[in-house]
């Protein structure tokens, strides 16, 4: 199940940074680029199916309290980028681009429901204040234009609670997909959950070819985790032995590695005498 073969033409640049920081913005703590970083370009749905895990494990880790969660959603930027909030949250998609009113409607980053000028909007992304710089050019060289070239620069943060809200919500959302049983709770769980914006075209280069326009890391995400809950494969699973959270098509897997397999089975071996 693997994204990249079923959208083979995508807009697929997405930016990543060597290195990412934590400061203090406004009372809250916000990661961005590390001043001395280096940008890489790299294409997500490569890595969808690691990202979904490492989103969920880090949610299972952090609901435990087994890990530091300021270092594990550090570490998730570190390896893949940021989310891309600022351009998945508007509802319209041309609101940089045309200095408009950005549209927003429930989400779970605490930001208002209507309208808000576009500068305020910035503000939340960019506590300094935005300026367009000649530098900042990443957007244009992944093929996205000016909104990108913003959301790509040094400049550019997300709130900590925001990226950890959204996989908290996401591991809410496969565990309610996990004990589906048409009742009230799980129902209106799956119920909500939306990939949102999901814009695609038709490229005619040597045939007619479904083209992706993904606007964020998040939607990449969220696309990943709508693909295995609703395969017939059900390819997410939890070790019986450790919890952690995998991906085997294999319907009889039951254990995330031969370690935790071979550990369950001396543990029942034991019990038995």
């Amino acid at each position: 199940m693997n994204l990249k073969e079923q959208f083979p033409s995508n807009i697929s640049g997405w930016v990543k940074y060597s290195r990412y920081k934590y400061s203090v913005e406004r009372g809250q703590a916000v990661i961005c680029p590390h001043a001395d970083s280096q940008p890489l370009v790299y294409n997500p749905l490569d890595a969808a199916q690691d990202m979904l895990l490492d989103a969920l494990n880090l949610s299972r880790q952090i609901k435990q309290e087994t890990i530091d969660e300021n270092q594990g959603v550090l570490d998730f930027a570190q390896k893949y980028g940021l989310l891309g909030v600022c351009a998945d949250l508007p509802l319209n998609d041309d609101f940089f681009e045309r200095s408009m009113e950005v549209y927003i409607t429930d989400n779970r980053y605490d930001f208002p429901t209507g309208t808000m000028t576009l500068t305020k909007y910035l503000d939340n992304f960019f506590p300094k204040g935005y300026l367009p710089n000649r530098e900042d050019h990443l957007g244009d060289l992944t093929r996205r234009g000016d909104l990108y070239n913003a959301l790509f620069s040094r400049d550019y943060s997300e709130e900590k609670k925001w990226i950890k809200r959204y996989f908290l919500s996401l591991y809410d959302y496969f565990l309610a997909c996990m004990d589906y049983d048409r009742e009230r709770r799980t129902v209106e769980i799956v119920s909500e959950y939306q990939v949102k914006r999901l814009r695609y075209t038709v490229t005619a280069e040597d045939k007619p070819t479904l083209q992706w326009i993904f606007p964020s890391l998040k939607s990449v995400i969220d696309m990943a985790m709508a693909q295995c809950v609703t395969s017939e494969i059900k390819p997410l699973r939890i070790c019986k032995k450790c919890g952690e959270i995998y991906y085997n098509e294999n319907a009889r897997s039951e254990f995330c590695s031969g370690r935790c397999r071979n550990q369950w089975n001396v543990y029942r071996s034991r019990g038995r005498k």
